[in-house]
């Protein structure tokens, strides 16, 4: 019963409902995590490193670690489990991370934390040592209980996790004492860092063909080159690029660039980043329906999707190149809305000197 308890609450996290009367939470999906720190000799478990002693736990923080400063960076947990090994190629054997997300409890209430490491793990929440087992195991997921108690509002999770050799991992999800977990999310908290703005000014191209579906493997002239100042071969003659605004809420209504085109199109959009040096960051972004993009003639993602646009959907690590840096977006349009919508979130380094433009 409890497992099917489980499922539920995860299906109606997964389309944005309530955990009805929850007697679990869903594992955690994304972490800010940070490493490695040394553990040679098993040294790193007691070891008290930098994330230990923050109580701020604020984007941008970077600590001593194994080879030099290490910071922040946002990791997803397919199907709630972390796997540390990809996240730091060099350094999996002999070393230690921390694992960071915020837990947001709508009352104060105890209940606990359920969790799977490999290999050994602590657990502090709000600053205090919770739980503390120096395991040499695979992650099997609910291994291990440790009682929380949970202040209303914001609460810090914050879980060390050492590694010997071989897999480096950590899945956790909170689970019912007393109180039902109606309400209770996890948050990236101040880690999940900026974001910036909705981009609200474009170059636009189009219409052109998208008939039977072929426009999103099409290569249509933007793709090949985009030159501002020459027309290219469209639906209905030569098409230009034009200057495009939205309102504040950064929405691309293509419908309205395009009346005469509502189905069966597709369009370009282009702008310029500058950043003032290196950044990686993610690229947050939206489309009705499929999605292209392509970073410094680079294509970074790709989504054929037949769907309404909504904010931040499609979530895409990139890195910006310090200087001038070209986005050109293709959005295809079958029927009913056609919009597209963009944005950056900081996943370590700051954004701040990150701007929008467009090319003169």
């Amino acid at each position: 019963m409890t497992k099917l308890l489980c499922v539920c609450a995860a299906l109606l996290a997964a389309v944005g409902g309530a955990w009805a009367q929850a007697e679990a939470t869903p594992y955690v999906s994304q972490w800010m995590v940070v490493g490695p720190f040394a553990n040679e000799a098993a040294a790193g478990f007691d070891a008290v490193y930098g994330p230990e002693q923050d109580k701020d736990f604020r984007a941008g923080t970077f600590y001593d670690g194994l080879g030099g400063k290490v910071g922040w960076t946002m990791a997803e947990a397919a199907d709630g489990v972390l796997n540390f090994v990809p996240l730091y190629p060099e350094h999996h054997e002999n070393v230690a991370a921390y694992a960071y997300v915020r837990i947001v409890a709508p009352k104060a209430l105890e209940c606990d934390l359920s969790l799977g490491s490999d290999d050994g793990c602590k657990a502090f929440l709000n600053g205090e040592l919770v739980h503390s087992n120096p395991a040499d195991r695979a992650c099997a997921k609910d291994s291990d209980k440790a009682k929380l108690a949970l202040r209303e509002g914001d609460n810090d999770l914050l879980i060390k996790v050492v590694q010997g050799g071989a897999d480096w991992a950590l899945a956790a999800r909170l689970t019912k004492r007393e109180a039902a977990l109606d309400g209770v999310r996890f948050t990236l908290g101040r880690l999940g860092g900026q974001t910036t703005p909705m981009v609200t000014k474009y170059m636009v191209i189009g219409p052109f063909d998208n008939d039977g579906g072929v426009g999103f493997d099409a290569e249509y002239a933007p793709e090949r080159r985009v030159d501002l100042k020459r027309a290219a071969d469209g639906l209905g003659g030569k098409v230009k690029w034009q200057p495009l605004t939205t309102g504040d809420n950064g929405m691309v209504n293509f419908k309205a660039a395009f009346p005469d085109r509502q189905e069966n199109a597709v369009a370009y959009l282009y702008l310029t980043l500058n950043a003032p040096r290196e950044v990686p960051c993610r690229m947050l972004l939206g489309s009705d329906d499929g999605v292209k993009v392509w970073l410094n003639d680079t294509l970074v993602h790709a989504n054929n999707a037949s769907r309404p646009c909504q904010a931040d959907e499609d979530k895409v690590p990139v890195t910006l190149q310090a200087g001038e840096n070209k986005l050109l977006v293709k959005v295809t349009q079958s029927a009913g809305g056609w919009e597209f919508c963009l944005r950056f979130a900081q996943t370590g380094e700051s954004l701040d000197g990150v701007t929008f433009g467009l090319p003169e």
